[in-house]
């Protein structure tokens, strides 16, 4: 019976003692075999495992090379064809030192005899770069680094068009002791740990003789002879040099002079810190002393080192010293006078300094993006540090430049974002621009939002938002001092009550709202009584202008405004929202509604006059894609118009990006643009008798409301068309370079067909995002391009990828766009006769809509039109006679 209680114990003081071996054998080791599948324990008890809780993007490969001669590790790798970055986050203690080594064997994994090259980054700094010269060769790089945080990153990153790739990653917690000059901007690259002595045949001593796993290869020196004890060499705790390695030595061959010398080549400009191990190995007389000093390309550094008794040993450090050029660095270790033997050496730690100049982004900043980024589940997306390296920062975040960078913009248009809006948003408290527009977001706009005072565009356009715009953001627009989309969310109202939020109003409320009613409506008649007895007044103050002035005698329903009452509108011009060579633009009120008040600036008879022209025909055309005209003041040489203020700018602000993220003016909604300018044009052309024609159609000149509805604005050129069957107009050319009707320009003959080609030279702004005229960056000397001649060009090709804007990235049928390239150049057309009215413009565009939104089969097309891609001549591309 005490037998078997022997057994029993000795066998579950074996297994304690097992267990407690494993667990002091790896503290804080991560060992990670890429692109494994599983883990397992190799031969000196390293326990590898697979990468994939590390890491959420890249793609698992095995060497195509022989792999009966590598190690297990080896034969598994993960690639990164996708990203600039990819990131292993590493979980770390804040502070703490660790050992990071990342190695690389290609093994032609992809078949391509290829030598790649990329970089590695650790947290937001640049480690080194990987450059991979031999197929069946492994490199290694490490590096002591200090956590900054919770966790380290280690990032590989696309410095080239190579695939950057990973064999294994080690991670070994460090004692706080070691390589004091590793901090938080300071760290040190492992360039060479060289064992000197070494008989054995195993090339590398590492983990479990060293217990933090660096790896020493064995080091020649010649004239010099093997020395080694079996006793263990204890080291200093900064140190913590192995025994196994503290053991072996060289010392010199030659007994007369005793000194030992070599060179070390330098594998890369810069500074290096060296560690140079010496432990007495021999048992010496009693008498006899080691001693001799240090040189390094001839320098002597220090006292000479001095060996008292046998195991006795010291570490002498080095650094910084600075190598200007790839020569090669000289030692020499030489005896004193006094040394009774020669010099010896067990050891040799070299690294390089690596200074770690960027702090990484502002770690509030980083919390509240890691917020979004899991609330949204966009890991695949979150590599590494978002601001730094700024070539390497993430592709929807925008940062400033400040040493620790705030984030600044978040633009993540048509992203497939579902849920409501994270209130993490309002912790970016520098965020000046925020778009998430195009998405499936719903609930409420966070009230948080409106705290973030440095926003000045917010783009939540096109989700399912609902309830109401936060007070505080809507007060931020009034004030001007936000641009705030929120168009195509239905459920979402503006401030106040919304519509399907107050069901079962109880009787006294109804009644409440009657009485309120009924005020109302004996206010609006009394002001209408007020206002007729004041018109009346006006109209005779009208018939006695003097020459020179405006006569609006017959101008019924055209509101006229004192000069007073403009700057009571404007809060004496406070707020500037465009300037031209018209004049200035401002932001005004009337009647709680924003209006934009523009001011001529060109006092002369003819400002005069087409300050008259643009009010004559404004003041009676009322048409939805027409800018809605609210009055005039002519005032003491004061030329004001008075127009309803549409929020979002002109389309040419758009397609520049200057107003707001161009990313989220998608095809479909640059063809409803293109549709309500057309149909504005159509009125004009068909709807008004006489005809008018704009004569100054632009992008510049179509704006945009909050609903994204476009308007034809600025009618100072305008012309009345065609009378008494007259086919022209004759006058003297007006208009803008790039948009200007070449056959008008050449006879001074305006009609109809001159704005249909200045609209088809909008189409291709809107299909391409470029400007009439622009310079070619791909040609040797900027080549400057007239946008229709490029268009051509291109359609001659069927290149039709080549004209799309960049920023629609593809996302657009390619049946509409091409509809309408090829509308826009039969528009541009040299000859007016070979063009299409705007009746017909109107209808191949709703076609082109249709073909987006695949009401109707991509072969039809209608009866009336027939696009062609003889685009090279000038005969007409239509199938109807003109």
């Amino acid at each position: 019976m005490d037998g078997a209680i022997l057994k029993t114990v000795t066998f579950n003081l074996l297994l304690v003692l097992s267990i407690c071996s494993v667990l002091y054998a790896q503290p804080e080791f991560i060992s990670l075999d890429c692109g494994a599948l599983d883990g397992y324990d190799d031969a000196g008890g390293i326990s590898w495992t697979s990468d994939e809780q590390y890491i959420n993007s890249g793609e698992k490969r095995s060497i195509l090379t022989d792999q009966s001669e590598v190690g297990q590790p080896f034969k598994h790798l993960r690639c990164f064809p996708q990203g600039k970055r990819n990131c292993y986050n590493l979980p770390a203690v804040r502070g703490r030192k660790y050992l990071i080594r990342a190695c690389f064997l290609y093994g032609n994994y992809d078949g391509r005899e290829s030598q790649p090259q990329f970089e590695l980054l650790v947290d937001a700094n640049f480690w080194a770069t990987v450059v991979i010269n031999n197929s069946n060769k492994t490199i290694c790089k490490g590096i002591n680094a200090m956590a900054r945080g919770p966790s380290i990153n280690v990032c590989l990153a696309r410095s080239t068009d190579d695939v950057p790739f990973i064999s294994t990653l080690e991670f070994r917690l460090l004692m706080p002791a070691m390589y004091e000059v590793v901090g938080q901007y300071l760290s040190l690259i492992s360039t060479v740990h060289m064992d000197y002595g070494k008989l054995s045949d195993n090339p590398i001593i590492r983990y479990p003789d060293d217990e933090f796993d660096r790896l020493w290869v064995k080091g020649k020196i010649y004239d010099t002879d093997y020395r080694s004890t079996t006793n263990s060499i204890p080291s200093t705790e900064e140190f913590q040099i192995p025994s196994a390695v503290l053991e072996t030595a060289l010392v010199s061959s030659n007994k007369s002079v005793g000194n030992i010398r070599w060179n070390w080549s330098v594998p890369e400009i810069g500074e290096y810190y060296f560690l140079m191990c010496f432990a007495e190995v021999e048992e010496l007389d009693v008498n006899a002393i080691r001693e001799f000093n240090i040189s390094i390309n001839g320098y002597s550094y220090q006292s000479p080192v001095t060996l008292h008794s046998y195991l006795d040993s010291i570490v002498v450090k080095y650094g910084p010293i600075k190598a200007d050029s790839l020569e090669n660095v000289q030692f020499s270790l030489d005896p004193t006078n006094r040394s009774s033997v020669g010099a010896i050496i067990n050891a040799l730690d070299i690294y390089q300094y690596r200074r770690l100049p960027n702090n990484g982004t502002k770690s509030e900043d980083v919390n509240a993006i890691a917020d979004i980024v899991r609330h949204f589940n966009l890991e695949k997306e979150r590599m590494g540090d978002p601001c730094l390296p700024q070539k390497y920062s993430w592709d929807w975040v925008d940062c400033n430049q400040d040493s620790s960078p705030r984030i600044i913009a978040v633009t993540l248009p048509n992203r497939h974002l579902n849920g409501t809006i994270p209130p993490s948003f309002s912790n970016l408290s520098a965020l000046v621009k925020l778009d998430l527009a195009r998405n499936n977001l719903s609930g409420s706009i966070p009230e948080a939002l409106a705290i973030l005072s440095n926003l000045k565009q917010l783009n939540l356009a096109d989700n399912d938002l609902n309830g109401s715009v936060p007070i505080g953001l809507s007060e931020q627009k009034q004030r001007g001092k936000l641009i705030l989309s929120v168009y195509g969310n239905e459920k979402l109202c503006q401030v106040g009550i919304c519509k399907d939020g107050r069901k079962g109003k109880s009787s006294k409320t109804l009644f409440v709202w009657l009485i309120v009613a009924g005020i109302a409506i004996l206010i609006s008649f009394t002001a209408i009584l007020i206002f007729i007895k004041i018109k009346s007044s006006r109209k005779i103050r009208k018939g006695k202008t003097e020459t020179g002035h405006l006569n609006l005698d017959n101008f019924d329903g055209c509101r006229s405004f004192s000069f007073i009452e403009v700057r009571a509108m404007t809060s004496n011009f406070q707020t500037e929202i465009g300037k031209g060579g018209y004049g200035s633009v401002y932001l005004g009120c009337l009647q709680d509604k924003d209006v934009a008040v523009k001011i001529s600036s060109d006092k002369s008879h003819k400002g005069a006059i087409q300050f008259s022209t643009e009010v004559e025909i404004l003041y009676k055309l009322h048409h939805k894609n027409l800018i809605k005209f609210m009055g005039y003041c002519e005032e003491e040489q004061n030329l004001v118009l008075v127009y309803e203020y549409m929020s979002n700018g002109d389309l040419r602000h758009f397609l520049d990006g200057q107003t707001s993220s161009r990313n989220y003016l998608g095809w479909e909604r640059r063809l409803n643009i293109a549709l309500d300018a057309a149909q504005g044009l159509e009125y004009l052309h068909v709807g008004c008798k006489p005809s008018i024609i704009h004569r100054d159609v632009k992008s510049s000149n179509i704006l945009l409301n909050d609903q994204m509805e476009a308007k034809i604005a600025d009618f100072g050129l305008s012309r009345m068309g065609p009378l008494d069957g007259a086919t022209h107009v004759s006058t003297l050319v007006k208009g803008t370079i790039g948009y200007l009707d070449p056959e008008y320009y050449s006879t001074n003959r305006l009609t109809e067909k001159s704005d249909v080609y200045s609209f088809g030279v909008v189409l291709m702004e809107i299909i391409s995002g470029k400007h009439p005229h622009f310079v070619d960056d791909s040609t040797s000397n900027s080549e400057h391009i007239q946008i229709t001649n490029w268009v051509r060009a291109s359609l001659l090709k069927d290149d039709i990828e080549n004209i799309a804007d960049p920023n629609l990235l593809g996302n657009y049928d390619k049946d509409a766009m091409l509809k309408v390239a090829n509308l826009a150049m039969v528009c541009t057309s040299p000859h007016s006769k070979n063009r299409p009215t705007m009746n017909e413009v109107v209808l191949e565009l709703k076609e082109a809509s249709q073909f987006e939104t695949h009401e109707i089969a991509s072969s039809h097309s209608h009866p009336s039109l027939q696009t062609s891609h003889n685009v090279d001549s000038d005969v007409s591309l239509y199938s109807v006679g003109r």
